[in-house]
């Protein structure tokens, strides 16, 4: 009801870290399918656009879901819901305003990383975090060969490139 009444609820900033619902609901670590439910809301119709804008820490909602680990299902609906909204945030670093503006490193991940390198960081894995994983590489294959630095590999490259190699 309140989206009916106030729809431009979905682009209110809240709280003293000033993030979107949507956001919120991202950063939240106890998901379920009460969030999944929120998330969906959010996402319809002009709230989609949500999912493109960045809140104040820089990072899309797609970043922040991927810096947390993957507890249970809700996590993977959610993540399937954020791509199918706005699936370019999968090939897209997550620049914080931490980093851009004072130099200093966020503490999940450096500002070039995709929502695949924060997942990967974000430990303990699960069976969740290999569904989300699975996710991210089917929308965007491309960043199994990109670096957290923003080093981009072209697909001869990576076909050329010896995998076995540590230092890769």
């Amino acid at each position: 009801q309140l989206l009916v009444t106030y729809p431009h609820a979905v682009e209110h900033e809240g709280g003293s870290d000033k993030c979107r619902p949507l956001h919120v609901v991202c950063k939240n670590t106890n998901r379920s399918e009460h969030s999944v439910a929120i998330c969906e809301l959010l996402l319809r119709g002009k709230a989609a656009h949500a999912a493109q804008r960045e809140c104040a820490s820089g990072l899309r909602p797609l970043h922040l879901l991927c810096s947390q680990p993957a507890q249970n299902e809700s996590c993977v609906k959610i993540c399937a819901a954020l791509i199918k909204a706005f699936p370019q945030a999968c090939s897209m670093p997550g620049h914080t305003a931490k980093t851009t503006r004072e130099g200093s490193e966020n503490d999940k991940g450096s500002d070039r990383d995709l929502p695949l390198h924060r997942l990967c960081r974000a430990e303990p894995h699960s069976e969740y975090s290999v569904k989300m994983c699975e996710q991210l590489v089917n929308a965007y294959h491309r960043g199994l060969y990109e670096r957290g630095n923003a080093h981009y590999l072209d697909d001869d490259e990576a076909e050329d490139k010896n995998w076995d190699d540590p230092l890769m």
